[in-house]
């Protein structure tokens, strides 16, 4: 009998502190409040908005890095980024743990810009007064006051000072003094180009100063171009008066500027005007591939290249043997096989379209052998990446929707907007249209807009992530 009564008495034990167990396991974990997601960070984050006021980051697992809900976020690099805790500025670890703890004090948080991560060893963080550089351990290593201070490379810093513009490195030392009026820099990973406005304040006269501010080395383009994963970029002269060449990424003259117009290099050729504005093609040494004939131009792409003569398009190869013969009104490069090439709507065709939205052009793709895998009905078009093509068309509706900004109602109460989706290389529309704004795909990921909201989403048409 008392061997039952202490069996019954561990049962009934056990099943109390089973009950616990099973309990405790059932209490919901609370989780945050998310309003928002934005863009995916390095090291797998993304930024989060919590309560619609604070932020965090958020793991591929749907879990939070930490605890805390910070003012602000930056980006994670070189395993660091920067958070805003209660008005104060410090760094976390990708464990969430602090490498320097909140002790910036951060007047202004509207502009995203105003939190810079780590680059290499060093970072600039706001100040009272203006702005300071601190090494990995939190220790200022400028002595000078500046209003401004952006980080161009591991070593190198862009500095304002009364409204002139400068370039020290982490020592201090000074590579170009400030006193050129305000201006921009172009940078690529070190390898920095750093242009100014010269001191005369025309905004049409930029100079160049190399990477480690060795004089001037040029004050007279009226325009310069972006450098990022080129090696020649264009250039256009003041005087003559918008004149095109090419430099180096050293600041150096490659083709002197004699183009009245001119593309940017596409797999070593570049297409160029003469005075006359008729057509050639170079290549990266200033060489004439092709003489000045052509009547338009595209970039050369996948051995072919589009060129137009008496007011028609049509394909040759790099030793100028026609291709593809001269019929098209518009055409595109050729990207993953694939070209964009348009035709004029005749009269009575596309009424619609031509009507509203002043678009008398539609396109249409080929492929090298000139066959049509893409029917002529499309009122713009991207080039082909990843294997979808971004492609815009007129679309109606019985009932007005807020697609986009602007929509046309005709007689019988049907609306019209001009909206984009997306294709593959059968013609198949597989994203919907149904945005007033979209990019290309790129790492399977594209942005979409429409009037009120932007989001990312993936090559079937889902949902990754908000923007705004």
């Amino acid at each position: 009998m008392k061997r039952l009564i202490r069996i019954a008495t561990i049962f009934f034990i056990g099943l109390i502190f089973s009950g616990i167990l099973i309990s405790g396991c059932s209490v919901e974990i609370k989780k945050p409040n998310i309003t928002d997601i934005g863009i995916l960070d390095n090291h797998n984050f993304r930024h989060i908005q919590i309560d619609s006021t604070y932020y965090n980051y958020l793991l591929l697992d749907s879990s939070t890095l930490n605890n805390e809900k910070y003012d602000k976020i930056g980006k994670f690099n070189d395993g660091i980024a920067p958070v805003v805790l209660k008005g104060l500025l410090g760094f976390i670890d990708s464990t969430g743990k602090y490498s320097i703890i909140p002790k910036f004090p951060v007047k202004e948080l509207n502009d995203d810009d105003d939190l810079q991560s780590f680059k290499g060893n060093y970072c600039v963080v706001p100040d009272d007064d203006g702005f300071k550089i601190i090494n990995k351990k939190g220790e200022q290593v400028n002595r000078k006051r500046y209003d401004e201070i952006t980080q161009v490379s591991n070593e190198r810093f862009v500095v304002y000072l009364d409204s002139s513009i400068g370039l020290i490195d982490h020592k201090e030392q000074v590579l170009i003094p400030t006193g050129i009026y305000y201006s921009w820099y172009l940078s690529e990973g070190d390898k920095v180009t750093f242009i100014v406005l010269n001191d005369s304040r025309d905004f049409n006269e930029f100079g160049l100063f190399d990477f480690n501010g060795i004089g001037q080395l040029s004050c007279d383009y009226a325009e310069i171009g972006s450098f990022y994963g080129k090696d020649l970029i264009m250039i256009t002269t003041a005087q003559p008066a918008f004149l095109r060449g090419f430099i180096n990424k050293k600041g150096r003259v490659v083709i002197p500027a004699q183009f009245t117009y001119a593309l940017d290099f596409k797999n070593g050729y570049a297409a160029v005007a003469n005075k006359n504005y008729k057509y050639g093609l170079i290549d990266t040494n200033g060489i004439l591939v092709f003489p000045h004939k052509y009547d338009n131009m595209a970039s050369y792409s996948e051995g072919l290249i589009g060129v137009s003569l008496n007011e028609k398009f049509g394909f040759v190869d790099i030793n100028r043997n026609l291709i593809i013969p001269y019929k098209y009104d518009e055409c595109q490069f050729f990207s993953e096989d694939v070209c964009w090439v348009g035709t004029k709507v005749n009269s009575g065709q596309g009424s619609k379209e031509s009507e509203f939205f002043g678009n008398r052009i539609r396109w249409g793709a080929i492929n090298h052998n000139e066959d049509t895998i893409i029917s002529f009905k499309y009122s713009d078009a991207v080039a082909f990446s990843e294997g979808l093509a971004l492609v815009k068309k007129v679309v109606s509706t019985r009932n007005i929707e807020k697609l986009c900004s602007f929509s046309v109602k005709d007689d019988l109460g049907n609306y019209y907007y001009e909206v984009y989706g997306y294709v593959n290389k059968y013609g198949e529309e597989v994203i919907p249209f149904k945005f007033c704004h979209a990019n290309s795909f790129k790492n399977g990921e594209a942005i979409v807009q429409n009037l009120r909201n932007a989001w990312v989403i993936d090559k079937t048409g889902k949902k990754l992530y908000s923007l705004f």
